[in-house]
């Protein structure tokens, strides 16, 4: 899983902050629910300034062709997932999660 921050102020250290608290087992985090209709509910907090959660967001499973590298051949196929989410207060900024789906 791979965290990728885009737009104004979310900075490389609220991604590692929120990446920290998905990986940390003691660290609680709600669970993130992906609706059938491809919106979001949920997830880790994102505006450490007010504890304000994930104001909305997207989901989408694509199949994307490998270009080489990591040890995996050439032209393969993987299954993906991108995870969009919207910061609170102003939903101006995003946070993007993506990974290969592996089972």
């Amino acid at each position: 899983l791979a965290i990728q921050p885009t737009m104004g102020g979310f900075t490389k250290d609220d991604a590692g902050r929120i990446e920290q608290q998905l990986l940390d087992e003691d660290e609680q985090c709600d669970n993130m629910i992906l609706r059938v209709d491809g919106g979001v509910f949920g997830g880790p907090i994102l505006n450490a300034e007010n504890g304000q959660k994930a104001v909305g967001g997207n989901w989408k499973v694509y199949q994307a062709e490998w270009g080489g590298g990591g040890g995996k051949m050439k032209g393969s196929m993987s299954t993906r997932m991108r995870i969009k989410l919207l910061v609170p207060p102003k939903k101006n900024e995003e946070v993007w999660f993506e990974g290969e789906v592996i089972r």
